[in-house]
């Protein structure tokens, strides 16, 4: 990668990360009410699609066709 690449690209991916946290801290943890045990949005999403059942399943559920679409690989959750 170049100097420009990483001096341009740097604050936007330390950008994105941290409003990913930010949700992750604030939004889900009033829809989940629970206190978040990963970093990112996707991991906690994750976590309660394979193994939560009843309505936090349902919230993540919920959320994966937000998601996917942004996925390289088209499945986010």
């Amino acid at each position: 990668m170049t100097k420009t690449a990483m001096v341009f690209g740097y604050p936007i991916l330390l950008a994105g990360w941290l409003v990913d946290f930010i949700i992750n801290a604030m939004v889900l943890t009033l829809l989940l009410l629970e206190w978040p045990k990963e970093m990112t949005v996707t991991a906690r999403l994750k976590r309660h699609n394979a193994t939560s059942t009843g309505w936090r399943k349902a919230v993540a559920v919920w959320f994966e066709p937000l998601l996917d679409p942004y996925d390289p690989s088209g499945d986010h959750i």
